[in-house]
């Protein structure tokens, strides 16, 4: 009987690890999301109490008020500023594509007005001349 019991244990731990490795392989492509769902529901999990509380223990209509103040305060401007970091991004790309933009000039604008405290510093730790 002491064989049957560890062959059904083993069993189990094979079946439990195949399973576990299964859905974590479908959750996979789902990362960034649910990562990132995670971490709103701990910040904002005070929030959503406070919210129960002065609802009378409402939980569907106190679940709704803070998803509505997440999406306020965190989706829309994170989807504001990246839509804006990505239009700068085309432009300077476009910019640089064209001609009009010329970081090597920039580069020696600054390195000319370093002191040359500044120069003697980045030689010895870049081991050459920076000019």
């Amino acid at each position: 009987m002491k064989i049957e019991t560890a062959l059904y244990f083993r069993s189990f731990l094979v079946l439990l690890a195949f399973v576990s490795l299964t859905f974590v392989w479908l959750l996979l492509p789902f990362y960034g999301a649910v990562f990132w769902g995670v971490v709103l529901a701990i910040i904002f999990a005070p929030l959503q109490r406070r919210i129960l509380t002065a609802m009378n223990g409402r939980k569907t209509l106190a679940a709704l008020t803070a998803l509505v103040i997440i999406i306020l305060i965190v989706i829309i401007p994170v989807i504001l500023v990246a839509g804006a970091l990505i239009q700068e991004m085309v432009s300077l790309y476009k910019m640089m594509e064209g001609g009009q933009l010329n970081l090597g000039n920039y580069l020696d604008q600054i390195l000319r007005v370093m002191p040359q405290s500044v120069h003697d510093v980045a030689n010895r730790l870049l081991g050459g001349d920076i000019d």
